[in-house]
């Protein structure tokens, strides 16, 4: 699995408010993703989620 990048400029905060229920599950993919010498973190999986589900709606509904 290849590290999940991290925003380094050009980015913009946002707040998202997500179910109670997910946080156990974004913890747990953060473990899952983390290898040695590299931690993955809930803000990681969020961002990569947020980039996959983007660019699944973009196939889709084509922008």
């Amino acid at each position: 699995m290849r590290a999940v990048p991290r925003p380094k400029r050009n980015v913009t905060q946002v707040s998202v408010h997500v179910p109670e229920a997910w946080e156990d599950e974004i913890e747990k993919l953060a473990n899952a993703m983390s290898v040695p010498g590299i931690a993955v973190t809930k803000a990681d999986v969020m961002r990569r989620a947020l980039r996959l589900g983007l660019d699944a709606l973009g196939k889709k509904h084509k922008p």
